[in-house]
């Protein structure tokens, strides 16, 4: 079967003439780019009000994934390592998922990849990096347990004017069925206020992601990943910067198989120096064939970054810091607001009964009931 490969996307800035002819989205919001992708297009917009830069994601193909990763991806709510998600709104009859923008002021975006090519600490970004991807999938799992982003690579990450990361794009995150189907599960209304089904966009058997920086098992079935799926695309990550290159070019391994990714590696005779040696051999443990000798949790990859932040980032650079995550009351408001576009009246009323738990005496419950009675013609 032919990969599904989300690798190759093509930009688009548009021009003068395009900006000023373009219809405003929402009646505010002036289209000033956008990026085209496999299966969707982000649309830079500008606020005509406030003249802020946000992003809006909205599907050419396959809106019924489309919908399940916007579910995903709102119930991550507010991380400090995750690009946040706001809301889904429907113009035209297209979906559109309103997120941050991580770019500058002229609606140019930043991904690792563009700044690893002309950052002068290529080892004290990296070394960040990798720390914010291990948060933030600790975040998703803790969220969604046993959840796997499945397309970790330098494009889906972030990296803002103050070069903090953000990971982003969870169109192809999967989480195991058994959480959202087992039957008197205690925690059940936990995920299902967001998610109505698994995110998995293949069937058994398939391969989901980027050739190059997937792991050996997602070549298998894509379906049997693990959290360690994404700790060897992250290790790809780090033997990218360290090197230059992928270990393993698509191209290699369609020659050669999968037997190729079993080899040892040689450490090149460039990779010199304490942090460098010690990177590379994290990167091996990161990169093991079997998913069962690689790193068991993230907290293990985590300490051993933070020991060598600690040891080996100047004290002029500004540390990592651990951020509490909190779903506040606005969250809440967003997740039902996009519950009703998504046209999932039973998930909205679930979560709108989860902000009358959380936040007895919020003013937007008498707004939403309303809201969700009128769709149901009540």
């Amino acid at each position: 079967m032919k990969p599904v490969s989300t690798h190759n996307r093509n930009q688009k800035m548009l021009s003068k003439q395009q900006k000023e002819s373009s219809e405003l989205i929402g009646g505010r919001f002036n289209v000033i780019g956008s990026y085209i992708g496999g299966m969707a297009e982000v649309l830079i917009l500008q606020d005509i009000i406030n003249r802020r830069i946000v992003a809006a994601k909205t599907p050419h193909i396959a809106e019924d994934h489309f919908s399940r990763e916007s579910r995903l991806w709102l119930g991550l709510g507010r991380h400090p390592n995750i690009v946040r998600a706001h809301t889904v709104y429907n113009f035209k009859n297209r979906p559109f998922l309103f997120m941050d923008f991580i770019g500058d002021q002229n609606g140019s975006s930043r991904n690792l990849r563009t700044v690893l090519d002309v950052s002068a600490n290529k080892l004290v970004l990296i070394v960040k990096t990798a720390i914010a991807v291990i948060r933030a999938l600790r975040h998703a799992d803790s969220v969604f347990p046993g959840f796997v982003h499945r397309d970790l690579k330098p494009e889906n990450i972030l990296i803002d004017a103050n070069e903090k990361p953000y990971v982003s794009d969870f169109g192809i995150g999967h989480i195991q069925k058994p959480i959202l189907n087992v039957q008197g599960n205690k925690n059940i209304f936990k995920y299902s206020n967001i998610i109505s089904g698994s995110t998995i966009l293949t069937k058994e058997g398939s391969f989901v992601g980027t050739p190059g920086y997937a792991a050996p098992e997602q070549y298998f079935d894509s379906s049997t990943v693990t959290f360690q799926t994404d700790l060897y695309a992250l290790g790809i990550i780090v033997f990218e910067a360290l090197t230059g290159r992928l270990p393993y070019p698509p191209e290699i391994l369609e020659r050669d198989g999968l037997n190729l990714m079993k080899l040892p590696f040689k450490k090149p005779s460039y990779i010199q120096g304490e942090l460098q040696t010690l990177l590379w051999n994290m990167t091996k443990s990161l990169l093991a064939f079997n998913p069962a000798d690689r790193p068991k949790s993230f907290d293990i990859v985590e300490s051993a970054l933070l020991k060598l932040e600690d040891k080996h980032i100047s004290l002029g650079e500004e540390k990592s810091e651990q951020a509490e995550y909190k779903l506040d009351e606005q969250t809440f408001v967003n997740r039902v607001n996009s519950l009703i576009e998504l046209n999932d009246y039973r998930l909205a009323t679930l979560t709108l009964f989860q902000l009358l738990k959380k936040y007895p005496f919020s003013l937007s419950y008498s707004a939403l009931i309303k809201k969700i009675r009128a769709y149901l013609h009540f």
